[in-house]
């Protein structure tokens, strides 16, 4: 499964945990997307080094390069710069849109 549509860069860091759900998806192909949209949720922590891996490295998460978007996404003080829990929730974030289908078809 190719996990985006090409080995794309992001330019700029999304600030929000909603820019950052636009900009992965924009660059998810559609099989990743229904991939995800069909794994359970107790299973999206498979997507660890994969998905979760790009959101890391691609979105400034390492050594507090983002954190307009850890604090957006963290409301525990403690995990503001914990790359894996921010990603984490952006995965679970980009679950749950796809799991809308009125979300869904906005973005396809």
């Amino acid at each position: 499964m190719y996990l985006y549509k090409m080995k794309e860069t992001i330019s700029t860091y999304p600030k929000t945990k909603e820019e950052a759900v636009k900009r992965i998806l924009s660059i998810l192909t559609e099989e990743s997307k229904e991939t995800i949209k069909n794994t359970p949720e107790e299973k999206l922590i498979l997507f660890h080094f994969s998905l979760g891996m790009f959101i890391r490295n691609e979105l400034g998460l390492w050594k507090g390069g983002n954190k307009e978007l850890s604090e957006d996404c963290c409301d525990e003080p403690s995990y503001y710069y914990d790359p894996d829990h921010v990603s984490g929730i952006i995965i679970d974030a980009i679950w749950e849109r796809l799991k809308d289908n009125r979300a869904y078809k906005k973005i396809q």
